[in-house]
């Protein structure tokens, strides 16, 4: 599944302006920046900016800051964080670059012309600079309009600066953000990010049963989907209802079908293939862990050894039938259980913590030695092994094989 913005847009930037009408900004109360999880992610990314051109883009707590330089025009120091880290690079390199100019009072433009006119967006604005000769330092941000929130360069002790968060209704393709510096001489900032205040569509379920067949039959398509205003289905079937159905299809040839569900927030994909006449590839054992010390945790928690299985052909497979072993005279060791399917070229990841658990976290019924030893994937006769690692050699600590 992937996001495909509502707009698409030159690269996201600001760029200086005169004052002008703007739409109000409704500000939150202002917080301490403590780690990566301050920036929100809620809704549908418009554009994201950070200080430092040289830091390339940043990406904190998923999401993608775009480097400038020309964000204010005088300058920008990488000097903000004064040494000290939050622990995350991405954060690190936001917040390290502050940029300055403008004299104590400017305005720049957000949205990079992707706003519409009538949507609600959310803006979140960052300032820090923890150096002794500026951590009291207060800028003010606002909408042109008095509209304002102060926020102070450092925050409270043992964080790293503030941040404000506010929200308007789009009157025009573009935001106006009024940047005042209050006691000092140039304005400040080290990044923002602009973030439509719709969540995304979500498409639970997008399936074809069965996803294998001969020229002649017919196959259904079947899907769930919340939170959409409308959706769709390519190769010619279109408008489908925005919440849940199913249609049978009969394509002659292997078929990719594509749903794309939409809100005011932008849209999301989901894909299905219809194999047609074509050979089925067994599913691989592509890789195993049998030393997790941190690498990986199941749903308890638990360091489990896995193991990784991939599907090489373009559609669904059922691995039901199948079986993996970790000794080489007890092939049908541990079985798949029933209704367990794998993605088109995906992968899927089962524990072997001893445990033998079905859906919807698989964990077989042995471990692995780290010590060396045997591990195979094995078809439903029980007796013919599709993949094997014979006698691998000891394993490195969180270091799959």
């Amino acid at each position: 599944m992937k996001y495909i913005p509502e707009t698409l847009a030159p690269i996201f930037s600001a760029a200086l302006i005169a004052p002008g009408i703007a739409a109000s900004i409704i500000w939150d109360p202002v917080a301490d920046i403590t780690d990566p999880t301050v920036v929100i992610t809620d809704g549908s990314l418009v554009g994201a900016i950070n200080g430092s051109g040289a830091a390339g883009v940043v990406t904190v707590n998923g999401v993608n800051f775009s480097p400038s330089d020309t964000l204010l025009p005088t300058n920008a120091a990488s000097v903000a964080l004064s040494s000290q880290t939050t622990l995350d690079p991405g954060l690190d390199d936001l917040l390290n670059t502050v940029e300055f100019g403008g004299g104590t009072a400017t305005s720049i433009t957000v949205g990079g012309g992707a706003l519409v006119s009538g949507q609600t967006y959310t803006i979140q604005v960052f300032f820090t600079d923890l150096r002794s000769c500026c951590s009291g330092r207060v800028m003010t941000y606002g909408d042109g309009e008095g509209n304002t929130v102060d926020v102070t360069a450092s925050g409270a002790p043992g964080t790293f600066g503030q941040f404000a968060t506010g929200t308007f209704i789009a009157d025009g393709t573009n935001q106006t953000l009024s940047l005042t510096a209050n006691g000092f001489g140039n304005v400040h900032i080290n990044g923002y990010q602009v973030r439509s205040a719709f969540p995304l569509p979500v498409v639970s379920q997008f399936t074809v049963t069965p996803s294998i067949i001969a020229s002649g039959e017919s196959t259904t398509l079947d899907w769930q989907i919340s939170n959409a205003a409308s959706a769709e289905i390519d190769k010619a079937i279109g408008s489908i209802n925005a919440t849940s159905g199913s249609l049978v299809v009969s394509p002659t040839t292997t078929t990719t079908y594509t749903l794309t569900a939409t809100n005011g927030g932008g849209s999301i994909t989901s894909e299905v293939t219809v194999g047609v006449d074509v050979p089925v590839l067994p599913p691989v054992l592509n890789e195993f862990l049998a030393s997790n010390d941190s690498d990986f945790a199941d749903e308890d928690g638990n360091f489990s050894d896995w193991i990784e299985i991939y599907n090489p052909n373009p559609f669904a497979i059922d691995l039901d039938g199948y079986h993996l072993t970790s000794n080489s005279t007890n092939l049908i060791e541990w079985s798949f259980p029933t209704e367990v399917t794998l993605d088109g070229n995906s992968y899927l990841i089962i524990f072997a913590s001893g445990t033998s658990r079905g859906l919807p976290e698989l964990h077989t019924n042995f471990k692995i030695s780290s010590n060396g030893g045997y591990l195979a994937l094995t078809a439903s006769d029980g007796s013919t092994v599709i993949n094997e690692f014979v006698n691998y050699p000891p394993q490195r600590t969180d270091i799959s094989y």
